[in-house]
């Protein structure tokens, strides 16, 4: 074929003489020497398709299954790209244009063709609220992150309040979750229980017992002391006519 061949069909006159080597193999007729022959040559040319993922991680990308083609000219050849977990396809790119957004794309080689398929980052929003005026709650980081980024979430009751439970029902503070969808979460918070606790003797002369700080708050930990005076000794504590304590 010759170096400057192009595509197409091309008609040729050759005229038989004793140099029987020079025609192809292929040629099979019986030849009369001296009489010239018509001969329809048709020459094709191969082109070379190839493709590439950018950036590697995001995913992979084919042509007919394959990095690399080399196929005739006016071949149909599919190019498939799959975004890898995370990512998202942008489509198909030669140079910095794009050609197609869908992850398969079908094209007609008639040069040769070298497809980039571009994938990024999926991303995702975060935030979260408090519910009601009870508290408040932080975010870190906050906004939009990448996916699988691993987010904090806390919350801070004001006093005379206490954290329950975020709305998607985890009840940890912080809360540490890796992101894969967007993210708005609710802090619930509750007044925390108070009590008013009394102390007092059977009998002031007999002995003394401590006073308490009260409101006492749901939880808290008091301690009681009984003093008995100098003839006496102690000798229980009692809850209605429950004995608590000795």
């Amino acid at each position: 074929k010759p170096a400057d061949a192009k595509s197409g069909r091309s008609h040729i006159r050759v005229i038989y003489t004793n140099a029987w080597n020079n025609f192809p193999t292929a040629c099979t007729t019986s030849l009369d020497k001296g009489i010239a022959y018509d001969f329809i040559v048709e020459v094709v040319q191969s082109y070379t398709a190839t493709v590439a993922p950018s950036p590697t991680e995001g995913g992979t990308a084919k042509v007919n299954n394959e990095q690399s083609v080399t196929v005739d000219s006016g071949t149909e050849v599919t190019f498939t790209a799959s975004p890898n977990i995370g990512y998202n396809f942008l489509g198909w790119y030669n140079g910095e244009t794009k050609v197609y957004e869908n992850t398969e794309y079908t094209a007609t080689v008639t040069s040769d063709l070298s497809l980039t398929a571009k994938f990024a980052k999926q991303t995702f929003t975060v935030s979260a609220a408090p519910e009601g005026t009870n508290g408040t709650v932080t975010v870190s980081p906050n906004g939009t992150v990448d996916y699988g980024t691993q987010v904090t979430f806390t919350a801070n009751a004001k006093a005379g309040y206490r954290f329950t439970s975020w709305s998607n029902g985890e009840t940890a503070n912080p809360y540490v979750t890796t992101i894969t969808a967007n993210t708005e979460l609710t802090a619930s918070f509750e007044l925390i229980p108070t009590y008013t606790v009394t102390v007092r003797t059977n009998n002031a002369e007999w002995g003394t017992v401590n006073t308490i700080a009260n409101p006492v708050t749901h939880g808290e930990t008091v301690t009681l002391t009984a003093e008995p005076k100098d003839g006496y000794r102690f000798v229980n504590w009692t809850k209605g006519t429950d004995v608590v304590s000795t």
